[in-house]
């Protein structure tokens, strides 16, 4: 698991800086950390995974911690679970109900932040959004 992990992460980077000439940073988005729908790995608490991924016990589409910050002061937070399930890459008629690559796509030139709100403070974990191809 590790070593696919790895490898994903890997070609994540070489598609990053073969595209990164071509396209442009996007919007910095944030999300509400609902851990409902957005959980930590069972295996390795550095990665989340979503309820609709194709393969919900071992996660096809991942978000992958890469920092803890605070004191960020976003526009908008979003629900995760509305932005995915409105997407073009969600059909609640299909058996596979998430394209997760698609999704990973629209995400990957984003920074990502997943909000975790507490009694005493709020914590942006920012994180990279991965796919899983087994």
């Amino acid at each position: 698991m590790k070593k696919l992990i790895l490898f994903n992460v890997l070609i994540f980077l070489c598609s990053t800086l073969s595209l990164s000439a071509q396209k442009t940073q996007k919007d910095t988005l944030y999300f509400k950390l609902d851990e409902k729908y957005i959980f930590a790995s069972k295996y390795d608490k550095n990665f989340y995974l979503l309820e609709d991924s194709s393969d919900v016990g071992r996660g096809t589409f991942l978000f992958q911690i890469i920092g803890n910050e605070s004191n960020k002061n976003p526009k908008e937070v979003l629900c995760l679970k509305k932005y995915v399930r409105a997407s073009k890459y969600y059909d609640k008629r299909k058996n596979v109900k998430l394209n997760d690559y698609r999704l990973w796509e629209d995400l990957n030139n984003n920074t990502i932040y997943l909000v975790k709100k507490s009694k005493s403070q709020v914590e942006y974990i920012r994180v990279i959004a991965i796919v899983q191809i087994e």
